[in-house]
């Protein structure tokens, strides 16, 4: 066989490397993938076969590979073998397979032969390392498959894959499906086999060889693994547990079973990410999967558990079905995050998922209520921007609005438009048009218009409110714009569903409505109480209520519900953290809540009053400023290093987040 060795440029390009879109006239149909790692000399060979069908007549076939030297490389279609030569296009990670003549439409085969390095780099096809040994695993999101083999590495470019790996004796492999053989080949090797996959994304396959060792479990006939390095993995009976509880939960609720044969979730020694949703492989970060429940707090236990719910629920959200480009990355990831509690709050209740969600919210609307924030769904073609997209809008602001359309269609025509979603499209791709176009053929709601207002336009909503009361009824005026500091108005709108209810009011009667354009008007009956315009917190907007509004509120606050109270602090610390309201209202808000209170609302007035010691306080203030702050913080949990009798965990951060805070900021005051 005659060796081609070509220098494709560098292992990795430059950050602004291109990921241009590949040619529609040859698309993928199968894979079938032979990697042979070498350990101790940190190196690869690779033998690969792509089935793939040609559209219309070709003279040459354009692939992502970058970082491989290629030995041989074949073309056969329509009764010809053809040798291909090949190029590199290092800026945009891809080669050109060029024939000596035109390839016919039809059925064709790629047959390719190269070598790699295990990279140091966390991607590809990389090197991983304990004190002891050497590992080969993965990470191919968002576009590195190519550099551990050729392939069509765009998410819609779905396949089917055969991988087979030769190892070391006495190391295992792990892949995206279950091992179908292993036979010895050759001296101290042998030869793992995987079953073949479902129709996949480049970026979901995973490839991991060393001596991993797993705990075992199941639910609803899926077997579940828990795998890490030696010894590790006995840490990972936490995580099987929660595995166990998420999938079961999620098939419920999908009305769609686990969709792949085995699920195993596996601790990697060295991963940049927190985790990834390798189809029926989930890697992780050893933090992330690997706790002593015997010693772990209540942070670690629920950090685990959102992680491993959060990447299960991608199997179906991003496996199952998989956006179309890098653009509606958010269908995956939005969903994910939005998901993740569902499963959590129904196996542990007492974590109080549901205010975290609340807290989550919060916190979206202020990182997009800087001037810098993007829409939730953004072009990009590199790979730079391709990655920049994983962020705070992709995730936490995108499951806030699936948590408010949720809330305005109703939980379980939500459910049902999902379920319709999810069927429609199984391993196939999808865009944000087709999401929302289901959704709203299910539901017979314009939910395309309310998402698309959402998606499509960067920021968030500040919404001025001001009653009007004559004869029994009430006139809600409503101006919008874009939320930003004060001073730099954007006149902007959105598609709004309103939730709201009247303080005192448990029953909800009062229906959403919906608004748009720069303001409306609402009637609405009866004036014997003020209107808290964001039932249950799922609104994906921020309230400015009128002088005599909020004081109405500051006096019944406890008529609203603990989810509420988060929301009406967060959002009068986000107005005064941007200058459109004065502090001293938004101490007043925080001296006149309830005590005491839930963990996220005194963690989130803890967090406001240290920002406020770091930024205003002075010298000539400072012993003032820390009496006042003692003064806030008193009542929200007992000021002891001694846990009370019975303390439930909720409570012990409550505790710590309170001693914390006078430790920081109530000086002397604390101690009084």
């Amino acid at each position: 066989m005659k060796r081609i060795a070509i220098a494709l440029s560098t292992l990795f390009v430059s950050a602004g490397a291109l990921a241009a879109r590949l040619p529609q006239t040859v698309i993928p149909a199968h894979y079938a993938v032979s990697i042979a790692p070498d350990l101790a000399a940190e190196t690869y060979r690779g033998d690969e076969t792509i089935d793939v069908e040609v559209k219309e007549p070709v003279s040459s076939i354009t692939m992502h590979a970058i970082g491989l030297d290629f030995r041989d490389l074949q073309v056969s279609g329509g009764g010809k073998n053809l040798r291909a030569t090949v190029t590199s296009d290092a800026p945009n990670a891809m080669i050109t397979l060029t024939l000596p003549e035109p390839l016919p439409a039809g059925a064709a085969t790629i047959r390719l032969a190269f070598d790699g390095r295990l990279n140091r780099q966390l991607r590809g096809l990389y090197l991983s390392k304990t004190a002891t040994r050497k590992y080969a695993v993965t990470q191919f999101e968002a576009t590195d498959a190519r550099r551990a083999f050729p392939c069509f590495d765009e998410p819609a470019m779905k396949a089917t894959f055969d991988i087979d790996l030769l190892v070391d004796k006495g190391d295992t492999a792990i892949s995206n499906s279950r091992i179908v053989s292993d036979t010895a080949e050759g001296e101290g090797k042998h030869r793992i086999r995987f079953a073949t996959t479902p129709r996949i994304s480049t970026y979901l396959v995973a490839i991991l060889v060393g001596d991993f060792q797993c705990i075992e479990g199941g639910v609803d006939g899926t077997p579940i693994r828990v795998c890490g390095t030696p010894g590790r993995e006995q840490l990972g009976g936490f995580a099987l547990s929660a595995a166990e509880a998420v999938v079961h939960f999620y098939n419920e609720y999908y009305g769609i079973k686990y969709p792949f044969e085995k699920l195993d979730l596996i601790a990697i020694p060295d991963f940049e990410a927190g985790a990834m949703e390798n189809v029926g492989a989930v890697t992780f970060r050893e933090t992330a999967l690997l706790i002593d429940p015997r010693t772990a707090s209540i942070s670690q236990r629920k950090g685990v558990a959102g992680t491993v719910a959060h990447e299960i629920a991608h199997m179906w959200f991003g496996d199952l079905v998989t956006m179309k480009w890098w653009d509606d990355i958010w269908l995956n990831e939005g969903f994910a995050t939005f998901m993740t509690g569902k499963p959590l709050a129904a196996w542990k209740p007492e974590w109080n998922i549901p205010l975290d969600n609340v807290a989550g919210t919060v916190n979206s609307l202020s990182y997009d209520s800087q001037r810098a924030t993007r829409a939730i769904r953004t072009s990009a073609e590199t790979s730079e921007d391709i990655n920049q997209l994983f962020d705070g809008i992709a995730y936490g602001k995108t499951a806030a609005v699936l948590r408010m359309v949720e809330q305005w269609m109703g939980e379980d025509a939500f459910r049902d438009g999902i379920r319709a979603y999810l069927r429609k499209y199984s391993f196939a791709n999808a865009a944000a048009e087709d999401f929302w176009t289901t959704m709203t053929d299910a539901s017979k709601q314009p939910v395309d218009a309310v998402m698309k207002s959402f998606v499509d336009q960067a920021g968030a909503p500040l919404l001025h409110a001001e009653d009007a009361c004559g004869r029994g009824e009430r006139t809600l005026n409503l101006a919008q714009e874009r939320m930003l500091p004060n001073g730099q108005s954007v006149e902007q709108s959105w598609i709004i569903p309103i939730c709201a209810r009247k303080t005192g009011v448990r029953a909800v009667t009062q229906p959403c409505v919906m608004i748009s354009g720069p303001t409306s008007q609402l009637p609405l009956p009866g004036c014997d109480s003020p209107l808290f315009l964001n039932r249950n917190s799922r609104g994906y907007y921020v309230t400015d209520y009128s002088p005599a509004e909020r004081a109405a509120l500051r006096g019944r606050l406890s008529e609203l519900n603990t989810a509420e109270r988060i929301s009406l602090q967060g959002n009068e610390w986000l107005l005064a953290r941007n200058q459109r309201r004065d502090i001293s209202d938004y101490l007043t808000l925080v001296a006149a809540m309830p005590r005491p209170a839930d963990r996220p609302i005194v963690e989130a007035i803890a967090n406001s009053l240290e920002f406020l010691d770091r930024r205003l306080v002075t010298d000539a203030t400072r012993a003032r400023w820390q009496r006042r702050a003692a003064e806030l913080l008193r009542g929200y949990a007992p000021v002891s290093w001694q846990a009370p009798a019975g303390e439930a965990e909720e409570a012990r951060l409550t505790r710590a987040t309170v001693l914390g805070a006078l430790g920081e900021i109530g000086g002397n005051a604390a101690d009084r």
